[in-house]
């Protein structure tokens, strides 16, 4: 009779198709990527991996199988479900670098397959900056996720300010880059450009603009968003008073007097004196004396915790210098009106006697009457609204009836004749 003899030799790992490792390439596995650079012939993975795809192709004449999938580098071993199987089962990879080993064999012998080296690597950790956003408080719509970017946080400023967007140090093995929304340019003014960047003196108010960090490590892009509310500096009005908060004068005789200040919830200081400002909010012009005194008023919106400084300099003016020294003080109730003045001229008299002296000066003695003294009050106000006054005390006599005795007699040749019993 006859009989069949199959002669196999040990698998033969380079006949064409040559048996070798696969189910990680990119085309079997999407999330495993070629290598590049130093990584150059490994196979790179972002994140960790469950593995299901791993197998031997062009197995002929194998009959045993047997998987050694190591850590390397420190990186601990994984688990492998079907050791000695085709296909290797269900395999977690987590960050780190491993060499997958196979060995193929039959009765007659083993080969092992070229290894197969993967790295997979943890995401970049990035931090765009600013915080959680606060709904209550934005100017802006509520932030959103952009682009799979995940909650958008924000970073509130006030106008004129300037933002530091980015957390941390940059790490040479990443790429770094920034972006802003709708393709605007990214301001000039930055630090590395990479974990880093500055926004100098933001003055675009009431804007609400995002901005895009993200960092590859060659297998995993991160990205982290802000968003940059640049607030309002808070409308503030001060002045000297209420009615006219522009007005910048006063005069040294005005005494204690409330600043005015919308909102009034700021606080006054002085920068020329601290003495100057009284009460929180008085300002007293002859504690400070004459000449131009300055005053701060600090304010906080509550709201958007935006500050202001507004500084308003005031000019304590003098009075002016009034002079009725020359006017006479006695007079006759029989007297004419008569006219008296006051230096500076254009000034204003008065009397607590009604109509015994005109506005412009003309006293009637008569309505003071005979016996009687009365003020006469002169009042005068100056370019810069300051008004000063002085009071004489005038007094009023009752005329005197002569007495000339009695009649006499004399010759026309009596020559100079001497006249008696008068007074």
């Amino acid at each position: 009779g006859c009989a069949v003899v199959n002669v196999k030799g040990i698998p033969d790992i380079n006949a064409d198709p040559k048996t070798s490792i696969a189910g990680l390439s990119p085309a079997d596995n999407p999330n495993f990527q070629d290598g590049t650079g130093t990584n150059s012939g490994k196979l790179i993975a972002c994140g960790s991996q469950d593995v299901n795809t791993l197998t031997i192709e062009n197995d002929q004449n194998v009959e045993d199988y047997k998987w050694d999938i190591l850590g390397v580098n420190g990186t601990s071993n994984p688990i492998v479900t079907n050791p000695n199987q085709k296909n290797a089962g269900n395999i977690t990879f987590n960050p780190g670098e491993y060499q997958i080993k196979a060995n193929v064999s039959n009765k007659c012998g083993n080969s092992d397959l070229p290894p197969l080296n993967i790295i997979v690597t943890d995401p970049p950790i990035i931090d765009a900056g600013g915080k959680k956003p606060n709904n209550n408080s934005s100017a802006c719509d509520a932030p959103t996720p952009v682009n799979g970017v995940g909650n958008m946080k924000e970073l509130v400023i006030c106008s004129g300010d300037t933002a530091f967007l980015g957390n941390g140090t940059s790490d040479g093995a990443l790429t770094y880059k920034w972006t802003v929304e709708n393709g605007e340019k990214l301001p000039t003014k930055t630090s590395d450009l990479k974990t880093n960047v500055i926004l100098e003196n933001q003055t675009n108010e009431t804007s609400c603009t995002k901005y895009f960090l993200e960092a590859d490590n060659g297998a995993c892009t991160s990205k982290d968003s802000i968003l940059v509310i640049v607030k309002n500096e808070p409308i503030v009005n001060i002045g000297l008073t209420n009615a006219t908060p522009s007005d910048t004068n006063i005069c040294l005789n005005t005494g204690n007097f409330t600043l005015f200040a919308n909102p009034n919830t700021g606080i006054w200081t002085s920068i020329s004196s601290p003495k100057l400002i009284l009460n929180s909010n008085q300002f007293n012009p002859d504690t400070a004396g004459l000449g131009i005194h300055t005053v701060q008023y600090d304010y906080t919106d509550p709201i958007t915790s935006c500050k202001t400084s507004t500084i308003k300099k005031i000019q304590v003016n003098g009075l002016p210098t009034i002079d009725i020294s020359g006017i006479l003080i006695d007079y006759c109730e029989s007297d004419l009106p008569l006219q008296i003045n006051g230096l500076p001229a254009n000034g204003t008299w008065s009397s607590k006697v009604a109509d015994a002296i005109t506005s412009d000066g003309k006293l009637t003695s008569s309505k003071i009457g005979s016996g009687n003294s009365t003020d006469l009050i002169y009042q005068f106000t100056d370019a810069n609204a300051c008004t000063n006054s002085d009071t004489i005390k005038v007094s009023v006599s009752a005329p005197t009836k002569p007495i000339i005795g009695k009649n006499d007699s004399i010759c026309q040749n009596t020559g100079t004749f001497q006249l008696t019993n008068f007074t």
